[in-house]
């Protein structure tokens, strides 16, 4: 596991087959964006998710995402070190929204 702080500018990224080839890393991503909404659009379907509001993203899977600037959290699960986590993560992909995800934001 690893966690981080971010601070960028408004961007837009995209993670192809052909990125996912080239580096088959299949960590999940837990994000929480501080202060900016984001559109994230991937296998699990396409979601505007507001500040605040944890979600969770897949490494192994094409993705997109867009978003202005912006400070956030990461937390990456390595799947092969937490296998167990795996079928309930990868049924979570997107949004947590409702109190328990409001209770992961403020925790993490």
């Amino acid at each position: 596991m690893a966690i981080g702080r971010v601070s960028a500018p408004g961007l837009r990224t995209l993670r192809t087959p052909t990125h996912i080839r080239r580096d088959p890393t299949d960590h999940w991503v837990l994000t929480v964006g501080l202060g900016a909404a984001t559109k994230v659009v991937s296998n699990g379907g396409a979601h505007a998710v507001p500040v605040r509001v944890p979600f969770v993203t897949s490494l192994a899977e094409a993705c997109e995402s867009t978003r202005a600037r912006d400070d956030r959290l990461h937390l990456y699960v390595a799947r092969d070190r937490f296998a167990a986590l795996s079928r309930i993560l990868d049924q979570v992909r997107g949004p947590l929204a409702g109190p328990l995800g409001a209770l992961l934001a403020d925790y993490l």
